[in-house]
């Protein structure tokens, strides 16, 4: 078995930031009428609530 050069917080990461590129391009395709969904990075509910 071939060993990886990243530790298991570095994959975590790198599909983290990779999931997040994915639902920005989701949205940014979805944005085609006035009132377009937004994607919004959020860490806490008012996050959210302030973009809503």
């Amino acid at each position: 078995m071939r060993k990886s050069h990243f530790t298991k917080p570095q994959i975590i990461a790198v599909l983290r930031q990779a999931k997040i590129a994915r639902g920005e391009a989701h949205f940014k395709a979805l944005a085609v009428d006035k009132n377009p969904a937004r994607y919004v990075k959020a860490t806490k509910l008012d996050d959210v609530l302030s973009h809503a």
